[in-house]
């Protein structure tokens, strides 16, 4: 697997008005916490991998918004919703169905086999704020130029994986949040990667950036996927296997389904 947590760490950082936290730990979640966030949940299965002490935070103090990335939630963003988007069928799908016949309860059916989750982060005010949170669509992007700008230094980062999964040796479900901020802004990027051998690439991305001084903060929400079916094998077309082992070695190459940019007023 690609990315792995190599050490743990807890970091902080405040700029701005703002305080930066993350919580980055190496173990898994435990037995006896994952039967409880099954029961809460309603399901059965939870994917292999869950990291439940990892989390990420921002915190304004001045409007008491609060950015919250944390791993129940995105979980829980897995569970099938009605005209949701279909998990994709791996090849042996079929046969598996027919030795599962008459063994599939309702929570076997509440989450998707793939883990693939529409979660796009925890957006809340503080409890003494009389306040709901509120998204607007605008055609207002990200300031990608002031994020390519060299001059800036980082001045906090940071990569923390919530969960992952192998599917049964059938590819990887993923979801990890990365941040960066630097003197003059900070950005965000919530991601579910899906990939499933031979069938798709897929990338559910949620970009967040804020400009210092601004009232209010750019949401992106991206859907991307690559048919992987179509795409040569490594050894056809001489490529490295890292390349499709890793979505930003091929993101380039996907199509996008799913476009949105909201605003979001502090």
């Amino acid at each position: 697997i690609f990315f792995r947590i190599a050490m743990t760490h807890h970091q902080k950082y405040e700029a701005n008005s703002w305080k930066f936290q993350s919580r980055n730990e190496s173990r898994i979640l435990e037995s006896k916490t994952m039967d409880l966030w099954q029961e809460q949940m309603g399901v059965s299965t939870l994917p292999e991998m869950i990291f439940g002490d990892n989390q990420v935070t921002f915190f304004h103090e001045p409007s008491g918004l609060t950015l919250d990335f944390n791993c129940f939630d995105a979980i829980r963003g897995a569970k099938h919703k009605e005209g949701g988007e279909e998990d994709p069928v791996v090849k042996y799908a079929g046969t598996w169905k027919a030795k599962r016949e008459g063994k599939l309860t309702e929570q076997d059916q509440g989450i998707r086999w793939t883990y693939q989750t529409d979660y796009t982060g925890t957006l809340s005010y503080a409890s003494d704020r009389v306040k709901e949170v509120q998204a607007i669509d605008t055609e207002q992007g990200i300031n990608y130029e002031l994020l390519k700008d060299t001059s800036q230094p980082i001045k906090c980062t940071d990569m923390v994986v919530l969960y992952e999964d192998e599917l049964h040796d059938c590819g990887v479900s993923r979801c990890y949040v990365r941040y960066r901020v630097m003197p003059n802004c900070f950005f965000i990027l919530l991601r579910h990667w899906l990939r499933v051998d031979e069938v798709v690439s897929r990338l559910h991305d949620t970009r967040i950036f804020h400009e210092f001084g601004t009232d209010h903060l750019v949401r992106e929400l991206c859907h991307k996927e690559l048919p992987l079916s179509k795409v040569p094998s490594c050894e056809q077309a001489d490529i490295p296997f890292v390349k499709y082992d890793n979505p930003d070695e091929h993101q380039h190459l996907m199509k996008t389904t799913h476009m949105r940019i909201e605003k979001i007023v502090m």
